[in-house]
């Protein structure tokens, strides 16, 4: 794991390594905590442009919207790409399952990004999550 770590209750690590700071029940930790409560509060009632249910991500080409999925996403192979169309500041939702639960996992699964001036997928991840205007 890349990056800090932080937990309101005990922390127990499986054998990880963890190339960061572990904050365990400190302030950091609550103020995260209380950070990430907020943010995923307001992404709850951002309204869904597409509903995916049951279809596969592997082989998508995806512009910046709200994306919704009634229950947990599996993936096994092939590549989900994020086309921002040129906008520096855009932004995908991707709404999991009902009322907090729901997960996104895949094995042998990839995303690529692709920037504006380029269009050569690059990493796309950062930042933190906002609603969208």
């Amino acid at each position: 794991m890349n990056g800090n770590v932080g937990s309101l209750g005990a922390f127990t690590n499986t054998g990880s390594t963890v190339n960061g700071t572990v904050y365990q029940g400190d302030q950091v930790a609550i103020d995260a905590y209380a950070a990430f409560v907020s943010e995923y509060n307001a992404l709850a009632l951002v309204q869904c442009d597409v509903n995916l249910t049951g279809q596969p991500l592997a082989g998508q080409t995806l512009t910046p919207g709200v994306y919704c999925f009634d229950a947990a996403v599996t993936e096994t192979g092939g590549t989900l790409t994020l086309d921002a169309q040129g906008d520096p500041n855009a932004i995908w939702i991707f709404q999991i399952g009902t009322l907090g639960t729901g997960a996104l996992t895949g094995t042998g699964f990839s995303v690529s990004c692709k920037t504006a001036a380029s269009r050569v997928p690059t990493t796309c991840f950062g930042g933190s999550p906002r609603p969208r205007p």
